[in-house]
């Protein structure tokens, strides 16, 4: 239930904004006059973009995270640099075929092995996760990736971080051919075991089940070479964190990659990682391996991406716009004949589709037949399809209104009205030439 990792709110790194200060070291390990300033310098209003790919192997499926993430600069200084951060990834996960041995299992969730774990597993939770659903965040950080202010969340699982700052590394802030940093963490668990079947889901950050675990990360940096305005950075991390409280597991985060950041851009143009993250309870260690991309969109691919996602809102508007037009325009003889056809399926799906889109329409005198085909499932023995049925009946009861059958108030029997004295009684029938008690 470890769903989140905060080393955050101040000095230090690229994840969070929910704990208290944590303490950030950087230490020059060595220098060198030919190396290159590297600085994040993007100017006020400036418009980029990144698409960022997450693959995690799991032991029963591979769960994949891919997504846009959009960035607008509010304002550029000297020292500081202030975004606007919009997207979110969305996670597919892919099951792996189930293993042919019999037995008793063993590793996760089984015998001697720790917990269920994955994005949808109590190991990772389902509250936190904010980076899987569409976010907007505020951030403010020096022009050496050093963050002073995070407004707003943006979680990812697996120890991750926040999605919003995972394209921004530290940088040194004089010129060097290697540095490292040692940035305290913390990690949160969400104790709930309220759950259902679905993608994760979110919560606010006041979650009063909510426990930290302290950890510790050392990232180290090496320039490998420069070409032009870029610049390639070895890039190794190895978080740890101590046992967690009551469950006596330990978590481990190692990757290992390189990103190339152009000077001429101010930004990190592209970053591919390897890694794994280990989770080990008393003696028993499970892996799970990781890869990591992203690359900084051309302007061109931006607005490309834009512009799709502008013509699928507006197809999007016109099919419903079509759809209802098409719902005030006259059935013809083979529409009403396969809507009764829908209606006298036993297939559920099939009837509940129907069912809604007949409570859209306005019924014409000439549907009586479908009007005729509504009516028995006002007694289904299907809930939903008794409320979807109840709901259509409203409108197209009308049509089919039986004269001949049905009765009059007038010529109902009367009743007489429940003894006073014993309310609970029913009334019953008044005898014939008998008046009605008053």
């Amino acid at each position: 239930m470890i769903p989140v990792i905060d080393r955050s709110k101040s000095v230090g790194s690229r994840f969070g904004w929910m704990c208290g200060l944590l303490m950030l070291s950087m230490t020059a390990v060595s220098s060198a006059d030919d190396a290159p300033k590297l600085r994040y310098d993007v100017k006020p209003g400036a418009v980029f973009a990144y698409e960022v790919t997450i693959n995690v192997d799991l032991p029963d499926s591979e769960d994949r995270m891919h997504g846009i993430i959009n960035y607008t600069v509010k304002s550029s200084g000297d020292e500081q640099i202030e975004f606007v951060y919009t997207g979110n990834v969305q996670s597919s996960e892919k099951k792996k075929a189930a293993p042919t041995t019999t037995g008793p299992r063993r590793g996760p969730g089984g015998p001697g092995g720790p917990e269920r774990f994955g994005p949808r597993g109590p190991l990772f939770g389902s509250n936190p996760i904010t980076g899987l659903s569409y976010q907007t965040n505020e951030v403010r950080m020096t022009k050496a990736g050093q963050f002073v202010a995070v407004k707003g969340t943006s979680h990812l699982p697996y120890l991750l971080g926040q999605l919003s700052l995972l394209p921004f590394e530290r940088l040194p802030k004089e010129p060097l051919k290697t540095w490292e940093a040692n940035i305290g963490a913390v990690i949160e668990e969400s104790k709930s075991e309220t759950r259902t079947p679905g993608p994760p889901r979110l919560s606010n950050n006041e979650d009063k089940n909510k426990k930290t675990t302290a950890g510790g990360e050392t990232l180290r940096y090496e320039i490998q070479k420069q070409e032009g305005s870029k610049v390639t950075v070895r890039r190794t991390c190895n978080l740890q964190t101590a046992p967690i409280e009551g469950k006596n597991i330990k978590l481990q985060l190692q990757t290992a990659g390189t990103f190339d950041f152009d000077t001429d851009k101010g930004l990190i143009s592209l970053y591919e990682s390897k890694g794994k993250l280990t989770i080990q309870q008393e003696n028993v260690s499970v892996d799970l391996p990781m890869q990591i991309h992203f690359k900084l969109l051309s302007e061109e691919e931006r607005q490309q991406i834009e512009q799709k996602k502008k013509d699928q809102i507006a197809n999007a508007k016109q099919q419903q716009e079509d759809a209802a037009a098409k719902l005030k325009q006259p059935l013809t003889d083979d529409e009403r004949q396969e809507i009764i056809k829908k209606l006298e399926s036993t297939n559920v799906a099939f009837v509940g589709q129907t069912l809604q889109m007949l409570a859209k329409r306005e019924p014409a005198a000439e549907d009586k037949a479908i009007a005729l085909a509504i009516k028995p499932h006002l007694e289904s023995k299907f809930p939903v399809i008794r409320g979807w049925a109840e709901g259509t009946w409203k409108t197209w009861s009308e049509l089919v209104e039986d004269k001949d059958t049905a009765k009059t108030e007038k010529d109902k029997p009367k009743t007489e009205p429940a003894n006073p004295t014993n309310p609970n009684r029913p009334a019953r029938p008044a005898r014939p030439g008998r008046p009605p008690a008053k």
